[in-house]
């Protein structure tokens, strides 16, 4: 099987440089810019071709399409259309949001396999991409051969095919990015606070480290009600009501998302069956008084 790789930022060159390493043919690397996906084929070797986007051979069986999400029908389009697909047997796209659908609508009567293959891991870097595919859950859904395809593939590159139901691609997506994104979106507003209690922000992040690492590892052994420790799964309504009046007057910008996650939290102690229900009212209420003032 000949590879084509169309993309080269961190994700596709991190595929280009595991599948060579695999065994497979690298037929091609491709993008907007030709020099910079020379520079993505020079990480294998000398002897890989680039091309730009209008010049793209048809000499991939399977094409890796890992551009932006924005253009996954524009570029699938144009390489339709200037014959780059004609070899093809399957064309995948590593979007964690759009369905394999997106290709179908753009490649017009092309009838080669088309499949999203979604990487479940963070790449701020080529180096973590390359750590870090190996391992890692890919989440896919498609035509029947093409799945066989990537399947395959992702197998050889140390991942872990898991099939997902195409309607339900955005949900999958959306609980990525809250245990991913979100995550660092509230390390950042647990150091506000940190910081607007006296503490430095790098002392802060140093010292909330292990505590956070100490805690996913804790959910991933117990799961999410048998880790929850703290004052509501104690049923601390005064600490509660601390914590409120102390982020109202000095950090009302987290506020929000403290009545958020508390209310949530609530929910989450009920299961763990922790908190009694007096209590649960209790703390309820200050989040409700706390919301309305």
């Amino acid at each position: 099987m000949k590879i084509g790789i169309i993309g080269p930022g961190k994700v596709g060159s991190a595929i280009l440089a595991l599948a060579a390493e695999a065994g497979y043919e690298i037929a091609y690397v491709a993008g907007r810019n030709r020099d910079r996906a020379r520079r993505a084929a020079d990480l294998v070797g000398s002897e890989i071709p680039a091309f730009s986007l209008a010049s793209v051979p048809p000499t991939a069986s399977l094409i890796f399409l890992t551009v932006t999400d924005d253009a996954i029908a524009e570029v699938s389009g144009l390489i339709d259309r200037s014959g780059g697909l004609s070899s093809a047997r399957t064309l995948v796209h590593c979007s964690g949001v759009l369905s394999s659908e997106v290709l179908r609508r753009s490649i017009g009567a092309n009838h080669c396999q088309v499949v999203s293959a979604h990487p479940l891991q963070t790449f701020p870097d080529l180096p973590t991409a390359l750590k870090g595919l190996p391992g890692s859950f890919w989440f896919c859904e498609g035509d029947t051969r093409g799945l066989e395809d990537i399947i395959g593939v992702i197998e050889q590159v140390g991942g872990r095919p898991q099939l997902i139901p195409t309607a339900f691609k955005p949900l999958y997506h959306a609980a990525a990015v809250i245990a991913c994104n979100y995550l660092v979106t509230l390390v950042d507003a647990a150091l506000e606070a940190a910081s607007s209690a006296g503490v430095g922000r790098a002392i802060a992040l140093e010292a909330l480290h292990p505590l956070m690492a100490q805690t996913v590892d804790n959910v991933v052994r117990l799961d999410t009600a048998a880790a929850l420790t703290g004052p509501i799964a104690r049923g601390d309504v005064a600490t509660v009501n601390a914590h409120t009046e102390l982020i109202r007057s000095r950090t009302p910008e987290i506020l929000d998302l403290y009545l958020i996650l508390a209310r949530r939290t609530v929910a989450l102690a009920n299961r763990k069956g922790t908190l009694d229900k007096t209590k649960a009212d209790q703390i309820v209420q200050i989040l409700d008084e706390t919301d309305q003032s």
